[in-house]
């Protein structure tokens, strides 16, 4: 919930935003608003800059006259429960994820950042340290869905819808992973509506080394790393020859070539599968 001099917004995760006007409210409904909103946690003054995205991205108001200055993105956020100080949080989400111009909070557990490239903007930020960080700092847990680059302000608005309400059915399914990248959503939601009778039939394919759990992980790893054995081995403290042994027997004992990328697809969708049938 947000206020300006105008009016009150409401807002409730998956729903339209509804605007009131603080003159049609009585003193209780008002106090009553404020409990609701933890002690008027939520009904802080927003800055001109954020209460226009706010109106823009979530209730389609008139998009920011100003041009975005440089690619930009949507960083969505969810706590697993509330957060006892939304100001501490803020600042905090703003100097783990570099060139976030603007953070709106949705609702007690969720925000949405906005971030450009900027001249600190980290490239290949390590998200798992990230959120680690935060967790550590605010005794949550945290989920983190980093999304896609736009130069348009309506482009990026699309952007947003479309993220959030994958990020918001994809995070129920696979409550146990808590950083998404880009077309990552994406990836998981197709897994996640696989019927279980078709995701049976194709798991056995791994049969083979189905109980070799290391050498699914490093497999696994392997295709994280874009086929890169030494990247993969780099990751996991291991020398490259020990990694190139265990893809080679993963082809062996499978007789799929992962260094192909056709089939490297197809295997780190099966052991996304094999993920979520664990998982639900």
């Amino acid at each position: 919930m947000s206020s300006n001099s105008n009016k009150i917004t409401i807002t409730i995760p998956d729903f339209p935003s509804i605007e009131i006007s603080p003159d049609a409210l009585s003193e209780e409904e008002h106090d009553l608003l404020k409990k609701l909103a933890n002690k008027s946690s939520n009904l802080e003054q927003l800055s001109s800059q954020d209460e226009e995205l706010f109106q823009f991205f979530l209730n389609n108001k008139e998009a920011p006259i100003k041009p975005l200055a440089s690619p930009s993105r949507c960083i969505h956020v969810a706590m697993d429960r509330p957060l006892e100080d939304k100001e501490e949080a803020t600042l905090a989400l703003r100097e783990l994820f570099l060139g976030t111009f603007s953070v709106i909070w949705l609702s007690e557990r969720e925000a949405v950042l906005f971030q450009q490239i900027t001249d600190d903007f980290e490239e290949s930020l390590e998200l798992a340290s990230v959120l680690d960080a935060f967790a550590t700092d605010f005794f949550v847990t945290i989920t983190v869905a980093v999304g896609s680059f736009e130069s348009d302000w309506h482009k990026l608005q699309a952007r947003f819808v479309d993220e959030k309400k994958l990020f918001t059915q994809v995070r129920k399914r696979f409550p146990n992973k808590h950083a998404f990248v880009e077309q990552e959503l994406t990836l998981f939601y197709v897994i996640s509506e696989i019927p279980s009778a078709t995701r049976k039939e194709l798991a056995t394919l791994l049969s083979p080394v189905r109980e070799d759990t290391q050498l699914l992980e490093s497999v696994k790893l392997y295709l994280e790393s874009n086929l890169n054995t030494s990247l993969a081995a780099k990751k996991m403290f291991m020398h490259r020859n020990t990694m190139q042994y265990r893809v080679d027997k993963f082809i062996e004992k499978t007789s799929i070539d992962i260094k192909q990328f056709p089939n490297a697809v197809a295997v780190y969708m099966l052991l996304l599968a094999e993920s979520y049938k664990k998982e639900s």
